[in-house]
């Protein structure tokens, strides 16, 4: 779906409900030395696992892999915010 200075979007599905998806995969090993930055995408994370509002985009799982993070998203089908 589109790359990114810190990390690209993928678009999966699960088999299980047919749902379609979007992974965000950040290269936390590009990163691994910057303290900051591995702080404020934890924060990041965090902060987006409490919000729950019809015009911001859920946040379903968070998963970790050797040197990437991975957060699972519902898709947007509306285009690019700056687009609109």
């Amino acid at each position: 779906l589109g790359v990114g200075a810190f990390s690209a979007v993928h678009k999966a599905m699960n088999t299980t409900s047919g749902r379609n998806l979007a992974i965000k995969s950040v290269d936390v090993e590009k990163h691994k030395d910057d303290q900051v930055f591995i702080r404020r995408l934890r924060r990041e994370v965090n902060i987006h696992r409490g919000l729950d509002h019809p015009n911001i985009i859920k946040l379903v799982k968070v998963f970790e892999m050797p040197g990437k993070l991975n957060i699972v998203l519902e898709v947007s089908d509306g285009g690019e915010i700056f687009k609109l």
